[in-house]
């Protein structure tokens, strides 16, 4: 699966993912980082499924450990 989007310049952001769309944690996939221009971001996801849900958020909250 591959997901894009046109990211702002001097916006960070994170992709989360969870398999139910109702319930549950969502889980972050990515982390990108701010950029000095916008540009086309494309993400992969090897594990995506049948039953794989995204969002998109803006400004990406701060992780530790994380991707």
């Amino acid at each position: 699966m591959r997901l894009a989007f046109q990211a702002a310049a001097d916006r960070s952001y994170a992709v989360q993912v969870r398999t139910d769309l109702t319930a549950g944690p969502w889980t972050q996939l990515l982390r990108i980082a701010p950029g000095p221009e916008p540009r086309r971001v494309t993400v992969a996801d090897p594990a995506a499924g049948p039953a794989r849900h995204y969002r998109l958020i803006t400004p990406a909250p701060e992780q530790v450990g994380g991707r």
